[in-house]
Order: structure tokens, then C-alpha cells, then sequence
């Protein structure tokens, strides 16, 4: 969730690409998924991020905590 969020296309198709799950939660009471980080994240990058957790299975429709989805 962190390279999602920060916006690091190499290190978040790093991880998705050794088995990390783009379905993840957060493990804080926000329950957010890399797809809602990336989504929020305001980085030049947040596109491609979006794009490679899609096709890495991310949950477009995956609710955070609050109600929210990513997209």
C-alpha cells in the first residue's frame, strides 16, 4: 500500500509481480485497499498504479470503512 501510495509505479509492479495481494486491507480501522490509496494519492503516478492493480485483480468496488470505493 505504500508504493501505491506514494506513487512508485517500479516498486508497486514489483510486488504485485513476487505475489502481493492488490485485494490487501489496511490493518488500521480504515480497512483501505492499494486501489483506494493510489486513487487518493495525487501522484503524477496514480493512473498507472490504478491500471496495474486492475489488472492485478484489485477490487474496483471494494468498500473502505467509511463506505468508499476506489474509483
Amino acid at each position: 500500500m505504500v508504493a501505491a501510495l506514494s506513487g512508485s509505479i517500479e516498486s508497486t509492479r514489483y510486488l504485485l509481480s513476487v505475489g502481493a495481494a492488490s485485494t490487501a486491507r489496511s490493518e488500521d480501522d480504515d480497512l483501505r485497499t492499494p486501489l483506494h490509496c493510489a486513487a487518493t494519492s495525487g501522484s503524477a503516478n496514480s493512473a498507472e498504479i490504478i491500471e496495474t492493480l486492475l489488472l492485478y485483480g484489485a477490487d474496483r468496488n471494494a468498500l473502505d470503512a467509511g463506505g468508499g470505493a476506489p474509483l
